[in-house]
């Protein structure tokens, strides 16, 4: 009995999964994925950034609107500029007082920056993208660990199955032992083999289904869900056609995006070589105006179009464009390892995925046939012409053969789920 057990432990061992929960009725690996997703925390973050997104914009607009300031300014100067007297008679020059006082309404009105303010539109755009894409990536890996868990659980629940058959078929045996120890057909030490038997069986489902209530926990956690220990798991419906090297992965996608806004950040430098043309106006009171020779307060005005255009920064432009060069050659490099390592983990699951079918297939034949044996090994106890021993160790095979080949049925699904995982078909 204990060489059963280890082929039992052995068996749940190779199905490589960690702890998760599940749900209840019939639940659905779908319906998980989905109840996670909107269970998901770090989904506000979306509606935060797209607030941050609107205002920033909002911001970047305001380059298209006019810019209206007031500026005041009193002052005295210790000289000012005089004129030298006039040998005219009757002609006066104007002496200017040393004190000042001048207050200006400034307008600026953006006609024309060479597109850097459509630019600013696009980066902001692209940095809001970046951040929700983030956020996918942080939901495809709980979406993993969904995964992970709806199977382990599934395969908790086929396993609780499974040993409960065994207790059920012990304790028929039990029943017929006790007529055979009275008829003595049968050693009392037979009888109490299988009583042994049956109970190191139920420990492990009492063991086991503290495991299952703890990975349901687990789910319903995640999930917002109310799953039971009754409810039953549904085998996902893993029909996949064919598995193409297809990169739909959110971390790919994200290294793209990187790419595109250093694209972005390159055009908007380029565009700081053009020139920038605004309208300006400016009406003020003050002493003097703009007529120096006039010391009374008086108003003034003054419009016109203001054109800037840096021609030389020593290069500057041309170096800042080099290094966003090297930053997307950067980028380029870590999308080609991450398809590197992709490909490889993409061999190694295809391998996966035939090796489970083809054990299926051996699984199928070897339980036809140990059938048969645990049959005639039934019979002959009954007849008394095999010990309780020989018989346990044929029902030991029944058993882990059919343990065997559920795990390899779950193994199958898990591989074909882990192949849409690598290639983010989630």
């Amino acid at each position: 009995m204990i060489r059963y057990f280890i082929q039992v432990i052995f068996v749940i061992i190779i199905f490589p999964l960690s702890s998760a929960a599940q749900t209840g009725k019939v639940i659905y690996l779908k319906t998980c994925l989905t109840k996670a997703e909107k269970n998901f925390p770090l989904l506000k973050k979306d509606l935060y950034n797209k607030q941050q997104l609107q205002l920033e914009k909002k911001i970047v607009s305001s380059n298209y609107y006019p810019s209206l300031n007031i500026n005041g300014r009193v002052s005295y100067q210790s000289e000012v500029t005089q004129m030298p007297a006039l040998p005219i008679p009757g002609v006066t020059i104007p002496v200017i007082s040393n004190d000042f006082y001048k207050i200006n309404l400034n307008l600026e009105q953006l006609i024309w920056d060479g597109g850097r303010t459509k630019k600013l539109f696009d980066i902001k755009e692209n940095e809001y993208k970046i951040d929700v894409q983030k956020n996918k990536i942080r939901l495809y890996d709980l979406k993993k660990r969904i995964s992970i868990m709806y199977f382990n659980t599934l395969f908790l629940k086929e396993n609780i199955k499974t040993l409960k058959l065994l207790a059920s078929d012990l304790k028929a045996r039990i029943a017929d032992g006790k007529a055979a120890v009275r008829n003595g057909v049968i050693l009392a030490s037979g009888l109490d083999q299988l009583k042994v038997g049956l109970m190191q069986t139920q420990q492990i489902i009492y063991s086991k289904n503290s495991d299952l209530k703890g990975l349901i926990e687990s789910l319903n956690a995640l999930t917002g869900m109310k799953i039971s220990v009754n409810d039953s798991m549904a085998s996902p419906d893993m029909n996949i056609p064919a598995f193409p090297m297809d990169n739909n992965r959110p971390e790919y996608h994200l290294l793209t995006m990187q790419q595109q806004q250093i694209k972005s950040y390159n055009s908007l430098n380029r565009k700081k070589r053009m020139p920038v043309l605004k309208f300006f106006g400016q009406a003020g009171y003050g002493r003097p105006g703009y007529n120096m020779l006039n010391n009374d307060f008086s108003s003034y005005y003054m419009v016109g179009i203001q054109l800037n255009w840096k021609l030389w920064n020593k290069g500057n432009v041309k170096k800042q464009q080099q290094i966003f060069t090297l930053q997307q050659n950067k980028i380029q490099v870590e999308k080609e390892n991450f398809n590197y390592n992709l490909n490889a983990v993409y061999r190694q699951q295809l391998e996966s995925i035939k090796k489970f079918k083809s054990l299926l297939a051996a699984d199928k034949k070897i339980i036809t046939i140990q059938d048969k044996i645990t049959q005639t090994s039934q019979n002959q106890l009954k007849n008394g012409t095999i010990t309780a021993s020989e018989y346990l160790i044929q029902l030991n095979k029944k058993i882990k053969a059919v343990l065997t080949m559920k795990a390899h049925k779950l193994q199958l699904l898990f591989a074909k789920n882990q192949y849409l995982t690598t290639m983010g078909k989630l």
